[in-house]
């Protein structure tokens, strides 16, 4: 029997070490069903359901300094509210005269110092750190600035502009001045009323005051009469002239 041939058997697995393991050569010709695990009692997740890999958090996009036309985000976020203000014909007339005042260069925007003077103008004396700031959450580059920027290769948007040049477009200013005029003390506001007339303080209003202001006011026909007739009216002294505090209470009512 030495010298007979050895029958050929099916090469197994390298990696079968026993009988019970199933036979996964090439030569075996037996192609392996997947074997279906049971599932745990244990498992959370229920069965037939995938889960979507979770996407990374996204980046809100980086906030640049407002240009020239854009809003400011706080004036935006405040613009409901403010909006929400009631000023009578008087104020809203106040408020865009100053504006138009001191609009020096007519562009419809306020410069640093022309912000600063048309407040003062109106009763408000902010200071200067005030002014600052104003501009700062209000206000927006300048179009001058933002050329000379340019030419130097400094983008706005990158770069910290000084409040000098920043300017305080209408919209902005209207809103800020209605927010502050409708809190204005009526006693301050009716004294600041009389100021115009007594320029020079002498603690009373005569004929000569009343004219002057008519002229002022573009008023080319004044009546004299009339003009005399206001003085006598409130004159409770017989001095000829109208006490300060005459013409507060009686605006004051």
């Amino acid at each position: 029997m030495s010298g007979a041939q050895q029958p050929a058997y099916a090469q197994r697995n390298a990696f079968a070490t026993s009988s019970k393991l199933p036979d996964r050569s090439r030569n075996s010709g037996v192609t392996e069903a997947p074997q279906n695990f049971a599932r745990s009692a244990y498992s959370r997740r229920p069965e037939g359901v995938q889960f979507a890999p979770q996407q990374p958090p996204q980046q809100p996009p980086p906030q640049s300094a407002p240009q020239y036309g854009q809003q400011p985000a706080r004036m935006a976020r405040q613009t409901e509210n403010e909006h929400a203000v009631v000023l009578t014909d008087q104020q809203k007339e106040e408020i865009e005269e100053a504006f138009l005042l001191f609009d020096l260069d007519n562009d419809g925007m306020l410069a640093f110092h022309e912000l600063r003077v048309a407040f003062r103008a109106m009763g408000f004396k902010l200071s200067r750190p005030e002014i600052a700031q104003l501009m700062q959450e209000y206000g927006i580059v300048s179009p001058a600035a933002i050329t000379r920027l340019k030419a130097k290769g400094i983008e706005t948007e990158n770069h910290h502009v000084s409040v000098v040049n920043m300017v305080m477009p209408k919209p902005q200013f209207l809103q800020l001045a209605a927010a502050r005029i409708v809190t204005r003390d009526p006693y301050e506001e009716v004294e600041r009323a009389y100021n115009i007339f007594d320029s020079d303080g002498k603690g009373y209003i005569v004929f000569e005051d009343l004219k002057r202001v008519c002229l002022e006011c573009g008023e080319q026909n004044v009546n004299e009469s009339e003009l005399h007739a206001m003085i006598d009216e409130f004159d409770f002294d017989g001095t000829g002239t109208v006490a300060k505090d005459t013409f507060i209470s009686i605006l004051l009512g």
